[in-house]
């Protein structure tokens, strides 16, 4: 079973588009959807914790604020990953978009499944070469913004990829400055 993830996984990172075409195709009910993404979500946080650990980051106070409690972390992964899939819905039926809910989440979903692998890999990298950890991490970061855009745009029709990507980008700056606005957060400190 294993291997057969990995696979599609792979496929996946080949070609975006016939991977969130399979991930759809599933028709998965919403509730089998928010229980992968728990579960991807959670694996994560795991992952996300070991690595912060064999980093040698421990000693850093802010980072061990957000790393050190992987139960914690996992109420922010499953948090972060919940709120980015009803937005990819939402957003996108604004703008004209024809996705269903069951299947943003569904995608968010498979989407953390395709990056623990390259956190899996991360892991076992920065035990052994540091450096190239790091690289991973960057790389990792790109798949997910291109892996997101071809996602959002399978799963509404839309075409124009630099478009949901400029979207995407817009999105993530709105629901940065209205969650510092709720905290309360200023730029002097």
């Amino acid at each position: 079973m294993l291997e057969g993830l990995v696979l599609a996984a792979r496929d996946t990172v080949i070609d975006a588009r016939a991977g969130a075409q399979r991930v759809i195709a599933l028709r998965l009910p919403l509730g089998t959807a928010v229980l992968a993404l728990l579960l991807t979500s959670v694996l994560a946080a795991v992952l996300a914790a070991l690595t912060f650990l064999a980093s040698g980051m421990g000693d850093d106070p802010a980072m061990a604020a957000v790393f050190g409690s992987p139960f914690g972390l996992a109420l922010m992964q499953v948090a972060v990953q919940g709120v980015a899939a009803f937005l990819i819905f939402f957003i996108g039926r604004l703008f004209g978009g024809r996705g269903a809910l069951s299947d943003a989440v569904a995608l968010m979903a498979w989407l953390e499944a395709v990056l623990l692998l390259a956190q899996l890999a991360q892991l076992v990298l920065i035990l052994a070469l540091p450096l190239l950890a790091e690289l991973l991490g960057l790389m990792a970061m790109g798949l997910f913004l291109w892996l997101l855009t071809v996602f959002t745009a399978e799963l509404h029709g839309f075409r124009r990829l630099g478009m949901v990507f400029l979207g995407i980008l817009a999105t993530a700056l709105a629901v940065g400055v209205l969650f510092v606005g709720i905290l309360g957060i200023s730029p002097g400190g």
